[in-house]
């Protein structure tokens, strides 16, 4: 990777006001699994079969003090696409509300747009399997009806983040260029109701909980990740539009709890859930669903306990 805050080739966690959100989201997506330590990951692979999801870091913040420009941001997915990355995972972004209109975001920061176009550009993708690279945003974590820009792009994803009672997450965007949702958990409900990741050691120790649409975000971008391995190791090959489509519809259902009702949080906020309704994208993102939809397997969810008919036309036709 390579540091863009600073211009230079080293990623660097000194700067102050560091508190690990890197390393936290490089965890949730990469963390080895079945060594016995810590976390397991969405992508990261078993320790002795060799395999996971490879990363590079492209570094925009340095600490609290210091961030890519315009110019240099754009030019990290360009590095980026240039050199292997097939997906964008990010993590941040423009307070939501801050931008409504595409045009009013590309007038504002010209050459992360450039870049971003670049990065899905398909004559620059990376995998095989699928015609561009993908490009997912954190939808921010204003309570805002607005997903934060750059990820309310049309060419990008933005996933917003539900709590461990799978309902809305207190402070999650939602609405209107929001696509997807997450686990992101919830700092209202105690520590333990976050999600727990990789830290860095001297600041946070090597394991700490954090939440935010920071934290959705790399769920789906790994999700995706294993996505993009297994239609490769299948030999299939999707069109851009075709592997998005899967990947919208590769979630389970929230809408049927958000109808009514409110959710209370310990420190006084209630929301009101029918605000969410329709609005915090497709649905739960669902790795299962994924790799079926990758095999061209209808996936079709039924509630266990109950009686349920199924007509299969819906799914295969007459």
């Amino acid at each position: 990777g390579y540091n863009f805050a600073l211009d230079c080739g080293s990623i660097d966690w000194s700067g102050e006001g560091e508190l690990g959100h890197g390393t936290h989201v490089a965890g949730i997506i990469g963390a080895v699994n079945g060594n016995g330590k810590g976390i397991s990951s969405v992508a990261g692979g078993v320790e002795d079969k060799g395999r996971g999801v490879r990363m590079m870091s492209c570094q925009i913040f340095y600490g609290s003090a210091r961030s890519a420009s315009d110019l240099q941001v754009g030019n990290a997915f360009i590095y980026a696409a240039d050199n292997g990355a097939s997906i964008a995972q990010c993590s941040y972004g423009y307070d939501g509300g801050t931008y409504k209109k595409d045009n009013d975001y590309i007038n504002k920061w010209p050459f992360e747009y450039r870049g971003l176009k670049y990065f899905t550009d398909p004559s620059n993708a990376n995998c095989p399997a699928v015609e561009s690279n993908v490009a997912v945003f954190a939808a921010g974590n204003e309570t805002s009806s607005y997903s934060s820009y750059p990820g309310a792009l049309p060419l990008c994803i933005s996933v917003t983040a539900f709590g461990p009672d799978g309902l809305p997450a207190a402070y999650t965007n939602y609405g209107l260029g929001c696509n997807i949702a997450a686990p992101g958990g919830d700092d209202n409900f105690g520590q333990s109701s976050k999600i727990l990741s990789t830290g860095i050691e001297e600041i946070n120790g090597d394991y700490a909980w954090m939440a935010g649409t920071s934290m959705a975000c790399p769920h789906v971008s790994s999700v995706i990740a294993l996505g993009m391995s297994y239609a490769l190791q299948l030999g299939k090959h999707f069109s851009s539009d075709e592997f998005l489509a899967m990947v919208y519809a590769s979630v389970n259902d929230i809408n049927s709890s958000l109808a009514n009702g409110v959710k209370q949080c310990p420190d006084g906020k209630t929301l009101e859930l029918r605000n969410y309704y329709g609005r915090m994208g497709t649905g739960a993102i669902d790795a299962w669903q994924m790799l079926m939809q990758v095999e061209g397997i209808p996936s079709i969810i039924v509630e266990c306990g109950k009686e349920c008919r199924v007509d299969l036309k819906d799914y295969f036709g007459g």
